[in-house]
């Protein structure tokens, strides 16, 4: 238990610590405006689905033997660039000067293919660590939930969050956060290396008794003590069934017999029916759900930038709540209520509008505040839903 804890704890904390450090360090290089760490949450975004995607992928299409080896070697490539940009560089994850635009304009691509080339790959093998870790507890421990896996992985998103603003950033350089991050990914392969041996060895290990095949009937069955092989006991010559029946006759059976309250005549109840599968439109409901949820953290967040300083802890914020909305939501379906959420969505957009049109005449604290609670209430509508 204790290794993929580690690795999904560590994989949750480096996914989440990365961001904004490479976003504070390419923010000066295109102009600093608001766009530029909206676009960063574009990409980190993007990258993220991919790693869902690719975890999906490797799960269904992989033997297990055959996930660890891939994963392990495309983390071991990641680490391998890490360490050729540390020795062209002079730092990991930051790009020198070379990669700088001539202008400090902002076309999206730019800053695309500078987090790309600088934290790409590494991100995108970090995104897939959550899902991929947990199926290789399921292997590895038959019968054990990984819940606490996912309480964990929460756990490690939401300190890396909120440590950044108040920890690493006052207290390292850019290029000293760079090469602890480096340090802390090379301990992270190592867990996942961990792991890896785990569900490579109980893969040849043979299944637990509940999980293997019942047993065969016996081929020849006796009914009753004394009988012979084979064969039931002979029914009696003469049944008297009730008094005022004849000899030698019982009473006729009813000609309809009827099992089971509401049910059919001449059918006995059957089984209740297993729920189906989702109809074709879920899926785009889910979809369009979690687009609606993404869009409100990308809006949110450049109208706090843009009424107050670029600062990473304002950008933290709002990831911040996004991310919380998900970790209560998922939690149990007691904490969401339509009534409840939708009622406060619609208040808090009316709070938002209102901020909107009045513009610097409301408290620039107020403001964070009522755009913070329609992004929280927001979020929770649509994951809310989602479950």
């Amino acid at each position: 238990m204790w290794r993929f804890a580690l690795s999904i704890f560590l994989g949750a904390f480096l996914l989440f610590q990365v961001q904004p450090l490479a976003g504070k360090y390419i923010l000066p290089w295109f102009g600093g405006t608001p766009a530029v760490w909206s676009t960063c949450m574009l990409f980190f975004q993007t990258l993220l689905l991919g790693g869902y995607a690719y975890a999906h992928c490797t799960v269904t299409l992989l033997k297990p033997r055959r996930q660890v080896l891939v994963h392990l070697t495309l983390l071991a490539v990641a680490l391998s660039l890490m360490a050729w940009q540390w020795s062209t560089w002079g730092s990991p994850l930051l790009p020198d000067s070379t990669f700088k635009p001539p202008d400090s304009s902002m076309p999206a691509w730019r800053v695309l293919a500078v987090l790309a080339l600088s934290v790409g790959l590494p991100y995108l093998i970090l995104s897939a660590t959550g899902s991929l870790v947990q199926a290789w507890f399921a292997r590895s421990r038959p019968g054990r939930s990984p819940y606490k896996l996912y309480v964990l992985s929460n756990a490690g998103s939401l300190l890396a969050l909120v440590s950044y603003p108040f920890l690493f950033e006052p207290a390292l350089k850019l290029s000293s956060q760079a090469s602890a991050w480096t340090i802390s990914y090379a301990v992270f392969f190592a867990s996942m290396v961990w792991c890896g041996v785990a569900v490579w060895r109980a893969v040849g290990r043979p299944l637990p008794e509940k999980e293997q095949k019942a047993e065969p009937l016996p081929e020849k069955v006796h009914v009753g003590e004394g009988s012979a092989p084979d064969q039931a006991p002979p029914p009696p010559e003469k049944v008297h069934v009730g008094e005022g029946c004849a000899p030698d006759q019982a009473p006729p059976l009813p000609e309809k017999v009827h099992v089971g309250e509401g049910c059919a005549p001449d059918h006995a109840s059957s089984p209740p029916e297993k729920p189906g599968s989702p109809s074709w439109g879920a899926p785009l409901l889910w979809f369009g759900l979690a687009a609606c949820g993404s869009s409100l953290l990308l809006a949110v967040t450049n109208q706090i930038c843009q009424e107050v300083a670029v600062i990473p802890f304002l950008w933290v914020v709002p990831l911040t709540i996004y991310l919380l909305s998900f970790i209560i939501v998922f939690a149990g379906d007691r904490w969401y209520s339509r009534k409840i959420w939708g009622g406060a969505f619609l208040a808090t957009t009316i709070g938002a509008v209102v901020a909107l049109f009045a513009g610097f005449t409301v408290n620039i604290i107020l403001q964070i505040a009522v755009y913070s609670l329609l992004l929280f209430s927001g979020c929770m509508v649509c994951h809310g839903e989602m479950v």
